[in-house]
């Protein structure tokens, strides 16, 4: 769609949006809004379309890597369609309710976040508008690899993150290339598996207090 709206402005107003079933998910469509769409076509689990005339965009870089003058258009769209505040905040992104990649020890971090003024959040509990809103005014946003980070998106140049990532992991670099693509600011802690034999994507972490403090106050100085 941003891909769109910078080389063919006139197909994006004029066309139907077809969405795939998943838009069933509640983000989806609330995604959507930013772009002034007319109704989209949302085709059911087992429904199919036929078109007479039907215009693909292909993928507009590799998995993974972002052209920056998209990702900085987006973050704009965004920022202004939800009103996003001035950057001030420091927020941490917990994944206690989700089903993997959790911090097993989440609690002992709680007394170093709360010493250093973050906010603990847990994006599940809240709507599309309210996660873009509140990472949006992050100047610091922490959290370990999973997709709450990808609101480091609507973060403003100059901001800060951390990602807390699986030790040894030189492959999952995609919220590196997004903070660089952003000129966000991108600092790594590396992580202990609680089972080195899982997967880096289902795997929980056990996040060591001492480091955790010392790359706070560092990434803080």
């Amino acid at each position: 769609l941003e891909v769109l709206a910078a080389q063919a402005p006139a197909e994006l107003a004029e066309r139907t949006l077809v969405v795939p079933a998943m838009a069933d998910f509640p983000y989806v469509l609330p995604s959507l809004a930013p772009y002034g769409l007319a109704a989209p076509r949302i085709l059911g689990r087992r429904e199919s379309a036929v078109a007479a005339d039907l215009l693909v965009v292909p993928g507009a870089a590799p998995t993974g890597n972002y052209r920056p003058a998209l990702m900085r258009a987006l973050r704009e769209r965004y920022r202004t369609f939800f009103r996003a505040e001035a950057p001030g905040r420091r927020i941490f992104i917990s994944r206690a309710e989700a089903p993997r990649r959790r911090i097993a020890n989440e609690e002992e971090l709680a007394p170093i976040l709360e010493r250093h003024g973050f906010e603990r959040v847990v994006l599940e509990r809240l709507s599309l508008d309210e996660q873009v809103r509140l990472t949006a005014s992050a100047s610091v946003l922490v959290g370990s690899h999973g997709a709450g980070l990808t609101h480091l998106a609507w973060m403003a140049p100059l901001t800060r993150c951390l990602e807390l990532r699986r030790r040894g992991d030189g492959e999952n670099n995609c919220y590196f290339s997004l903070a660089s693509a952003l000129e966000v600011e991108y600092h790594y802690l590396a992580c202990d598996a609680v089972d080195p034999r899982e997967g880096t994507h289902t795997v929980n972490f056990i996040v060591r207090p001492e480091a955790f403090e010392r790359t706070l106050v560092a990434l803080l100085a």
